[in-house]
């Protein structure tokens, strides 16, 4: 119901009212002081959303309160002064962005009442002022930002700058010490600068330059102390090495340097590695810069070869015959796993299309999630859009844009992200470059799901292979390169030894673990240097030895241990003659490929089914095959054992089951998947998931063959009826062994062993031990070597409970640790 209503001071309200006729709803209202609102009222009060104008032309749009701005809102000042963001009680209180009339823009958190910020201050001229800030002073932590890329920060009380804080020049040279930021953040005092090669200046500043003694530290350890005056040299005092030893004071830094290059390295280079550098044949003399240094990436280059082509022919038809096929989109998609170099592919494209005079400049952003998503409703969309027009005539690249997409999360802002960005590409085709990088199959899930245009857009796909070994020995050894290092040549088979046995899956970081590879051998080369400080030649500085990254492995020795303590293992002798065949003929086929011969087929580890009752050693052979086979070199990681059950693999609810199964298998991958009573994985025909665990199991064993080994475990009856089921995991488990029940003797042996293990002295008559052991035997679930087990528990518990009726004079350690006849009577 609507209504008009006069009120007796002036007032007038027209709008909707409740049963009692007071404002209730929406409507308009006029004050007596000139103030009017239009918007929603509850209960006679404005409260809802509403634009309240006031009388000196301050406006107000956004939530209201008991009449008083409270909620999100846009305030605008008659002076030009606006601000958006979170009010409380009528006063600016929260997260918000105020614009001042002389074009100064903060953005941050603010409180009017206690007049207190915490954000950021930008200026027209491109400045910035971060930080907390208190009645209009800075006070606290503050960052100060130039355009050319200079910075400022440090602590400031009531608008006084504490006197020492950081500054970082646009040419990379760092300060920190007491400086003036009113004397154009003149260097005054004594401070530390440190330019891009890492060279430290430590001493007195006057006047913003050099003035007096200082000490200088070079990267590579050598030490100056030198005086300086107005910034120039005027007298070296000393000047020493990493060890403390003297160095020729002119030029001494640069003497060292060059006599770190030591004769044999110039003499003979073939003891050292060297980088196979492909000539990059065959590619637009345009690409080849970028190409130089860039190892292996073979089908990148090409597709990158024809759409650099592509690009510069439709440029030509443009400049030259005016023809003009419409604006084309440059949207890239770049997949692949850690460490394969995603990033610096997304630069080269940049630079691409910028040589090609697609893109007017080469500008490069480079983003994540976090850059592109806010915290509240309407951030994201801000933020995204600010990113976008800092990329503008170049490139922005989405670091692992695959987490802008959360399938679990329908209300999460990173699609919010993506729609801003989708509706930019094609509002501005062609106007700047997007390229989204990230692992292969999130990427492929996002695009298939996050939104429909998504892959529309995105045109060029490039999908970057994990590099080969042989790729990153070269890898490793540029890197090494370029700090100097050399390399010798016996280090290569330790190096690629250990690549091999570490790439297994997609979690294999590739060109990143080549950089920690090479950062372990310089600090084993320290730590083997430093043994003998006084004795090291500075050519040793820069030589990295094969043993700097560590041993190769003696495998036949290893071999033989492992196999010593199979063999040492009481019983078993079926199980010992089985792998003790299957080792004989991975040595011969791994013998006969060395040779070239033509009989040597594949190599890889063989999956077994292990048959038999409880405690008959299934799960400890189990893991002595693990061993086994890494010392063969048909597994990489001898540590792996993944033992599981049916728990383990099977879902409860749909989908569930080979999430499970897969998850598993990849723990397992280097290693062995040991899955005890497998028989209870499919409990019956009906049995959905168990069917679904088993065919999921088929397939990964297949995709996995050769990096790792599968043993199924269980009771021999039930464990053919299982096989029986599923011809195709018969196939893949090509070895049963079926581990017999322990004989009584060989339960007796394993008794005296057990208790020998455990510190006691068995001299209890074998006879009676004997007697005890086929008696209790008998038992259905006795259980082989674990019911001898849980038989020595019982003895040493008699034996404790006979001990404690003695008198505690009589209990000598022979007598605590001897376990008799007595102690037998269970």
């Amino acid at each position: 119901m609507k209504k008009e209503i006069r009120y007796s001071n002036g007032t007038y309200y027209n709008g909707e009212v409740n049963t009692q006729g007071n404002p209730d709803g929406y409507g308009d209202i006029s004050f007596s002081n000139g103030d009017t609102y239009t918007g929603e009222f509850v209960n006679n009060t404005l409260t809802g959303k509403g634009e309240y104008r006031y009388n000196n032309g301050n406006i107000y749009r956004g939530d209201m309160r008991n009449a008083s701005r409270h909620g999100k809102g846009i305030m605008k000042w008659a002076d030009g002064t606006w601000f958006e963001g979170e009010f409380v009680s009528d006063y600016i209180d929260g997260y918000g962005t105020m614009h001042f009339n002389d074009g100064v823009v903060f953005e941050g958190t603010m409180s009017q009442k206690d007049d207190k910020e915490n954000g950021t201050y930008t200026y027209p001229d491109g400045r910035t002022v971060s930080g907390t800030f208190a009645n209009g002073e800075r006070n606290g932590y503050i960052v100060l930002t130039w355009p050319d890329g200079s910075s400022c920060e440090g602590y400031w009380y009531d608008g006084i700058f504490s006197g020492t804080g950081k500054i970082i020049y646009p040419d990379g040279f760092v300060y920190e010490g007491p400086f003036d930021p009113v004397n154009g953040y003149s260097r005054e005092g004594n401070g530390v600068l440190k330019d891009p090669e890492g060279t430290r200046f430590e001493g007195p500043f006057r006047n913003h330059l050099k003035e007096g003694v200082f000490t200088i530290t070079y990267l590579d350890g050598v030490v100056e102390i030198r005086e300086f005056h107005n910034n120039e040299k005027v007298k070296v005092y000393s000047c020493k090495d990493a060890y403390g030893n003297d160095v020729k004071e002119n030029d001494a830094y640069q003497q060292l340097k060059e006599s770190i290059v030591q004769e044999e390295i110039k003499a003979d280079p073939e003891k050292f590695l060297t980088v196979n550098n492909e000539e990059n044949e065959g590619y637009a003399d345009e690409l080849k810069p970028y190409f130089k240094g860039l190892i292996g990436m073979d089908s990148v280059k090409q597709q990158l070869d024809r759409i650099y082509k592509r690009f510069k022919i439709d440029a030509m038809r443009r400049k030259l015959l005016s023809m003009d096929s419409g604006k084309q989109g440059y949207y890239f998609i770049v997949t692949g796993n850690p460490g394969t170099g995603k990033t610096t592919v997304a630069r080269i494209i940049g630079m691409m299309l910028h040589d090609v005079g697609i893109l007017p400049n080469e500008t490069f952003v480079e983003v994540d999630r976090s850059g592109l998503v806010g915290e509240y409703i309407g951030q994201t969309e801000k933020k995204t859009a600010a990113v976008i027009e800092s990329a503008r005539g170049g490139t922005l690249f989405i670091d692992e844009a695959y987490t802008l997409y959360r399938k679990d999360s329908a209300n999460d802002f990173g699609k919010e992200a993506i729609d801003t960005l989708l509706k930019d590409m094609e509002d501005h085709r062609g106007e700047y470059c997007v390229i989204m990088a990230g692992y292969s199959d999130q990427m492929n899930d996002m695009i298939r799901n996050a939104n429909p245009g998504l892959s529309s857009r995105f045109d060029h796909k490039i999908n970057i292979p994990d590099y080969s070994e042989d790729e990153l020995v070269d890898i490793l050894v540029s890197m090494a390169l370029k700090k100097n290092f050399f390399i010798r040549k016996e280090a290569r088979n330790v190096i690629a030894s250990k690549i091999e046995k570490e790439k297994i899956d997609d979690t294999f970081d590739n060109a990143r673990y080549a950089r920690r590879l090479l950062d372990e051998a310089v600090e084993r080369q320290a730590l083997r240097l430093a043994e003998n400080f006084d004795g090291v030649d500075v050519s040793e500085l820069q030589i990295l030895e094969a043993e700097d990254f560590g041993q190769l492995e003696t495998v036949g020795s290893d071999l033989d241990k492992c196999l010593q303590q199979l063999n040492s293992l009481i019983g078993l002798s079926t199980v010992k003659k089985e792998i003790s065949n299957i080792t004989a003929g991975v040595r011969i086929q791994t013998e006969s490929r060395k040779r070239g011969l033509a009989i040597a087929g594949d190599i890889q580890p063989v999956n077994m089914v292990f048959t038999g009752n409880p405690g008959t050693g299934k799960t400890t052979v189990a893991r002595l095959v693990g061993k086994i086979y890494y010392h063969l070199g048909l597994l990489k990681r001898p540590d792996v054992f993944v033992e599981c059950t049916r728990a383990d693999l099977v879902g409860r609810y749909q989908g569930e089951t080979a999430l499970k199964v897969k998850e598993v298998v990849r723990n397992a991958l280097g290693g062995v998947l040991f899955i005890d009573e497998a028989y209870s994985l499919v409990m019956n025909e009906n049995d959905s998931f168990g069917l679904e665990a088993v065919n999921t199991l088929v397939s990964e064993m297949e995709n996995n063959r050769d990096k790792l080994a599968v043993i199924l475990a269980g009771y021999t009856e039930d464990m053919q009826k299982f096989l029986d089921s599923n011809p195709g995991l018969r196939s893949r488990l090509s070895r049963v062994i079926e581990f017999e029940d322990y004989t009584v003797e060989e339960m007796v042996r394993i008794f005296q062993m057990d208790m020998k293990k455990r510190g006691y002295n068995l001299a209890a008559s074998k006879e009676k031990l004997t007697d005890l052991i086929s008696r209790k035997s008998l038992a259905r679930d006795f259980g082989n070597a674990r019911g001898v087990r849980n038989l020595c528990d019982r003895v040493i518990s008699r034996h404790n409970t006979l001990l404690f009726d003695r008198d505690v004079s009589e209990l000598t350690n022979e007598v605590i640790t001897t376990v008799t006849d007595s102690d037998l009577e269970i």
